[in-house]
């Protein structure tokens, strides 16, 4: 976007320079309705309002020149837009927001009210008194599941930092490859859960929580399955968390049969936690359920991953009471969360979607956003996410 023409609806606040500074350190956020520009704000966690009036807010982001083209107000679009950010900042790890606002401006005090943001202080600046308000992002509950394709190799390609910015309460990851006993490195801030596999350098799982479970289990609680360290199940007082990491059918499907057998006890155990509590199930499972879920649909038919057999088992656990969350929001939306190492797959988008968020159907009214974080790099696979009303 040109930023000139940022400014032709609101004189010249905020002035082409600031944009143009806000564009070039990622700060801006610009509102589209059907193609036409029709907001801005800027969101910042280095603002030197920030630091002078919350330095107790730890983790907070500032808002500022929010600005609406006059054509759009007075119809809920800033209240839209400003709901949108939130979510933002709530995958960003953001634990507070933090904004002023000028004495006189009714209708920003009363949208900041309705936004659920409380009133802080009056702050006096060298241009006049300004009215200073925050707002807690900790009615939500974060979770981000990935399969790092090896859990030693991630810590060396930034996985501390990530794990860090997207302050997740629940991280789960799959495909770690190694023991407990082999790690030495450690998670401040989360209590680790490691379910190995029995063969070295294959499959497990680990799941990072900020708050210690009531109970922790591995595995299905009946029928007969190799040691992969597919499973892992906690148990909070509201919810079952699940992580799991689905068998993948082989190149010559010679592990189908198999497969069978687990996704019809996984569905088993999904259904049978749900009759008792709500269940949040993550992970990769190893399917591309629909078309609109990877790039060339009707050359890979029958190929490992989107078998007929094995969509059909997608599409038996999802009627079995629960929703796919990315999918529920996003219906239509074109994005992937896996892609081969060779020929430059990544570069060109060329993936499937793979890795799930699944949730019990009464979780509907408290799924708040879904997400696949595609800049991510270090594996083959990227990180997903959901938000979820507490």
């Amino acid at each position: 976007q040109d930023p000139a023409k940022l400014t032709d609806w609101d004189d010249d606040y905020p002035d082409e320079e600031i944009i143009r500074e806000d564009l070039n350190t990622k700060k801006a956020r610009l509102l589209l309705i059907d193609g036409v520009l029709a907001g801005y704000v800027a969101m910042s966690d280095t603002d030197e309002y920030l630091s002078r009036i919350f330095p107790h807010l730890s983790k907070a982001a500032f808002l500022s020149r929010l600005v609406i083209k006059k054509a759009y107000r007075k119809q809920g679009t800033a209240y839209r837009f400003l709901s949108e950010i939130e979510k933002e900042a709530v995958q960003l790890g953001y634990q507070y927001f933090g904004i002023i606002i000028t004495p006189g401006n009714i209708p920003s005090i009363a949208l900041a009210e309705k936004l659920g943001f409380r009133f802080y202080r009056e702050e006096e600046f060298e241009w006049g008194k300004a009215l200073a308000y925050y707002k807690s992002l900790e009615m939500y509950y974060r979770f981000v599941s990935w399969n790092v394709n090896g859990l030693r190799s991630i810590m060396t390609k930034g996985f501390p930092d990530f794990l860090k910015l997207v302050n997740a309460d629940i991280v789960a990851l799959q495909e770690i490859k190694m023991f407990s006993s082999q790690a030495d490195f450690s998670f401040p801030g989360y209590h680790a859960y490691w379910h190995s596999a029995a063969k070295p350098g294959y499959s497990g799982t680990l799941v990072l929580t900020k708050t210690e479970p009531l109970s922790v289990s591995f595995d299905f609680p009946f029928g007969e399955h190799p040691k992969e360290g597919r499973i892992i199940t906690l148990e909070y007082p509201d919810f079952y968390f699940v992580c799991v990491y689905v068998p993948n059918a082989q190149r010559d499907l010679a592990r189908l049969g198999y497969r069978m057998q687990f996704e019809d006890d996984f569905r088993k155990f999904l259904t049978e936690l749900d009759q008792r509590k709500p269940v949040i199930a993550c992970g990769d499972f190893n399917v591309a359920h629909q078309p609109i879920d990877l790039k060339n649909a009707k050359a890979n038919e029958g190929n490992a991953g989107y078998t007929i057999e094995e969509r059909t088992k997608m599409t038996e656990l999802l009627n079995s009471g629960f929703i796919d969350s990315f999918r529920e929001l996003y219906p239509e939306k074109v994005e992937y969360t896996w892609w081969s190492y060779l020929l430059k797959a990544r570069e060109r988008n060329i993936g499937w979607r793979i890795d799930y968020f699944l949730l019990s159907e009464r979780l509907r009214q408290k799924l708040v956003d879904s997400f696949i974080l595609n800049d991510v790099l270090g594996s083959d696979h990227c990180p997903v996410g959901v938000i979820l009303k507490r």
